[in-house]
């Protein structure tokens, strides 16, 4: 079995799935430093490989983190993202979560090392504005 090398934290937040003029709201069900596990109402019949961009807000609503993200895994309503373009703010936000949820500030860093030394992120300016839909959203359970 493959031992995960990034650290996944529950992280249950209202999301939304863009791509040019589509878009599907979802709920955030854990995120890590590389990537996030996403719920939608329905199957939304995603490929492998796919090319989307996530955005949530993270506690103040005036902030908003937006990852282009990689369809890399689907099972019915449920698909896994890996990160990539990223722009430093939305990093610097995600790291911080992290090492509020985790508790160990030095595991985050050595993950963000590795992530680093491992992946070519894109860097792209800061995220702009996006329309959170009010209908189809989640209620938390």
């Amino acid at each position: 079995m493959k031992k995960r090398r990034f650290t996944r934290i529950k992280f249950e937040e209202q999301c939304v799935l863009e791509y040019g003029v589509r878009s599907f709201p979802g709920r955030l069900l854990n995120i890590s430093l590389k990537g996030a596990l996403v719920e939608f109402l329905q199957d939304i019949g995603f490929r492998r490989g796919d090319l989307w961009h996530l955005s949530f807000h993270l506690g103040n609503p005036d902030f908003i983190m937006r990852f282009g993200v990689e369809v890399v895994h689907t099972a019915d309503n449920l698909a896994g993202f890996r990160f990539g373009e990223v722009d430093l703010n939305t990093m610097f936000h995600l790291r911080n979560l992290l090492e509020a949820r985790i508790g160990d500030p030095g595991r985050v860093r050595g993950e963000l090392d590795c992530l680093l030394a491992d992946e070519q992120f894109q860097s792209s300016p800061p995220a702009g504005q996006v329309d959170f839909p009010e209908s189809e959203s989640y209620s938390s359970s």
